[in-house]
């Protein structure tokens, strides 16, 4: 009897694993520029769930997913909308502009991807997304605007974190990132519900909006950090504390600006001049009406003479 349940057990799976399985018809392809490989630039099967993509199509290997190639992905075969995930085979190493829809809940991405393109994933379904070690180029907005991201792995390996390739994921509300990321682009992590962050020794710059809008409650910028952008941590309603380290040279306009809850910002004693650059003449504490003295005299002390509301 065990042996009989087995058995169907097994058929059961084999014939959902059937299902599933996409043959090569259902994607249109093209070669590579090189000719060494396929570059799928549609799919035109039907979504029922699971996509796999197979890893050789006519015996070539696939090597990249073309611009907005599965965007049209949205009717199963009765023409109901439906929610689908995607498995992306190892030999992969593009992924282009638009790529997916929003009707995307789960993707696996291997180690093989290089390239992630323009608005791949932006505005899809995705609740997780683990990056893989092989990135290393970030198209704008990668990952954008996703309601429903709340968890990021961004894996030791890793080296770019590129322009805003999180922006206005609302519900992520932590993220790690590890040491080998030497560039975090603009806007990366703006308007996300980010309530804590440890910022990499290896990056030395906090680029421009990177933080804009954020739930951050707290920071403690680390030794190394020599320049903070324009708008960096502005308007973030929670913010109260900061704490800038003795290696800040340059602090952009309008980089703290807004931040209505700030009440203390730390600035070791050794820093007595900072480059304060203005930015469409807005200020860096302008609209901080809550920051205690000592924080006061501390800002006046590196050259900033302004308002603070």
């Amino acid at each position: 009897m065990k042996r009989k349940t087995i058995f169907v057990i097994f058929l059961m799976v084999t014939l959902i694993t059937s299902l599933w399985a996409q043959r090569e018809d259902d994607f249109n392809v093209t070669l590579t520029s090189d000719g060494t490989g396929v570059v799928i630039t549609q799919f035109v099967g039907r979504a029922e769930g699971v996509v796999r993509i197979p890893a050789t199509i006519q015996g070539m290997p696939v090597r990249e997913l073309g611009r907005r190639s599965f965007i049209e992905m949205t009717h199963d075969q009765r023409g109901n909308i439906v929610s689908f995930s995607v498995v992306i085979p190892n030999g992969v190493t593009k992924i282009g502009e638009q790529a997916f829809n929003r009707n995307l809940t789960s993707v696996t991405l291997p180690n093989s991807i290089v390239e992630i393109g323009e608005e791949a994933f932006s505005g899809t379904a995705l609740t997780q997304v683990t990056l893989p070690t092989s990135l290393a180029v970030v198209g704008f907005r990668a990952f954008g605007h996703i309601e429903s991201l709340r968890t990021v792995t961004i894996p030791n390996g890793v080296q770019t974190i590129g322009e805003a390739m999180f922006s206005r994921c609302r519900a992520l509300t932590a993220i790690s990132i590890p040491n080998s990321v030497t560039s975090i682009g603009s806007s990366a992590f703006n308007e996300t519900g980010i309530t804590s962050i440890n910022w990499p020794a290896s990056v030395t710059t906090i680029e421009s909006s990177v933080f804009f809008g954020t739930q951050l409650r707290s920071i403690i910028i680390p030794e190394g950090v020599t320049r903070i952008g324009h708008e960096a941590f502005r308007n973030s309603p929670n913010l109260t504390s900061v704490t800038l380290p003795s290696t800040i040279e340059w602090l952009g306009g309008l980089a703290f600006a807004g931040c209505s809850s700030l009440t203390t910002v730390n600035i070791p004693q050794s820093v007595t001049q900072v480059e304060l650059d203005s930015f469409e003449g807005g200020f860096q504490f302008s609209g901080c009406p809550r920051l205690n003295l000592a924080s006061q005299a501390a800002i006046r002390r590196i050259g900033y003479d302004r308002p603070l509301n």
